[in-house]
């Protein structure tokens, strides 16, 4: 979830290119099974306000019922990771993933540890897959919804000496003022 309830940079083209296409994809997922899983932080708008209970995850939420009218299976319920629980979304993820394994059938199948989230990318693969690190950075600080680098692009600004990160000390009065957080850039140069 990004600002007030909505889809993070990330997912809002695919989220724009399901609404608009729902009418004539209506009654076509029969065949899809989904799972959804979404993450927020249940006192962004203030503990206990009604704000933050209508905003918590609210993409997930919206995704998962219109993939639902579109004709789609869930698999499990909508699970969520909440960044006011201890370990932030850790746990909710931790047993939603169970959940989803166990319906799969995968839940007895040896993996490569249990935080393995597959395959280090070399950076001669990322290079090639992010047209000789281009990425789609020029979409990204084209985006004038958002003041941040999305994080498949994150690797990328790495490569070119920058490095993305928000300013700890506003953190709290942003989210007050329910606007996202304050990024800035550190560019390494040579003189």
């Amino acid at each position: 979830t990004a600002g007030k309830g909505e889809f993070p940079g990330n997912g809002r083209g695919f989220w724009e290119k399901l609404g608009a296409r729902a009418a004539e994809l209506k009654d076509t997922l029969g065949g899809l099974k989904y799972a959804v899983f979404g993450l927020g932080d249940s006192h962004y708008w203030g503990k206990g306000t009604e704000e933050s209970r209508i905003n918590f995850a609210k993409p997930a939420r919206e995704l998962d019922e219109m993939i639902e009218k579109l004709g789609g299976q869930r698999l499990i319920p909508t699970g969520y990771g909440d960044d006011q629980d201890v370990d932030q979304y850790h746990t909710g993820f931790g047993e939603w993933k169970s959940q989803l394994y166990s319906r799969l059938g995968v839940d007895k199948v040896e993996s490569g540890g249990a935080d393995d989230d597959g395959p280090m990318k070399s950076d001669e693969v990322i290079k090639i897959e992010t047209k000789q690190l281009r990425g789609t950075l020029k979409d990204a600080l084209d985006d004038v919804t958002t003041g941040q680098v999305p994080f498949h692009d994150t690797k990328v600004i790495k490569f070119h000496g920058s490095y993305q990160q928000d300013d700890r000390d506003l953190r709290e009065e942003r989210q007050k003022l329910g606007i996202e957080n304050a990024f800035s850039f550190m560019i390494r140069v040579r003189l």
